[in-house]
């Protein structure tokens, strides 16, 4: 809960979420790494969720959030609706302040029901965008000639046990080296891998702090 009320102190007018809401169990190997609780697991994740306050709330899906089948990721997404998210499947939606607007747009996951163009097709293409995909894989569907401002993925957990020059062979991205965290400059815009604030098989982090980023977009 210390993270949700960090998250609530700021001044925000919008919040998002680039997926791994829960972890998902692929296999058995998985299971054995899940958080354990006494209560339905999936139930105890969106009751800490519901304790997140005020400006609209956004979430793409990750990858884990998909891996325990449809009728689990169809629950996930019923429940965070009910608690005032938006879920961006493949979709998008302008957020708008007097005669002004933003588009944001979110896609599945890459190893799942992503589909990067029906996400975009119905952005205005000299609109302000900020593109949520859990993967930073989705840039290699990303041109020049699309100026999608700020892509926002996690995934990498900035490497979780961060050695130099190892962890991130071991990122099941195409381009570890460059997205392994923070931000990065685009031809069309700007990219940002946030290192999330779970962790996964170990319970522990190493040079990979956890992270909550504040963006403030002039």
């Amino acid at each position: 809960m210390s993270v949700i009320e960090e998250v609530n102190k700021l001044k925000k007018d919008l919040l998002v979420i680039t997926g791994d809401i829960m972890t998902g169990a692929v296999n058995d190997f998985w299971k054995r790494w899940m958080p354990t609780t006494k209560r339905d697991y999936l139930a105890m994740v969106i009751d800490v969720l519901s304790n997140l306050k005020d400006s609209n709330k956004m979430v793409a899906l990750g990858n884990h959030d998909q891996w325990d089948g449809v009728e689990t990721e169809q629950r996930l997404v019923s429940e965070l609706e009910k608690i005032g998210f938006f879920v961006l499947r493949n979709s998008s939606m302008p957020i708008s302040r007097g005669k002004e607007s933003i588009y944001i747009a979110g896609t599945d996951d890459i190893w799942f029901t992503y589909d990067f163009t029906k996400a975009m097709h119905e952005v205005p293409n000299n609109a302000f965008k900020i593109l949520l995909s859990h993967s930073p894989d989705v840039t290699t569907d990303i041109n020049k000639d699309m100026k999608i401002d700020l892509t926002l993925c996690g995934h990498t957990h900035g490497g979780q046990v961060n050695i130099p020059y190892l962890s991130h062979h071991f990122l099941p991205i195409n381009n570890p080296s460059k997205y392994l965290a923070g931000l990065i400059k685009e031809p069309y815009g700007y990219t940002y891998v946030n290192r999330g604030i779970g962790t996964l098989v170990f319970p522990f982090r190493f040079r990979a702090p956890p992270e909550i980023t504040y963006f403030r977009l002039n």
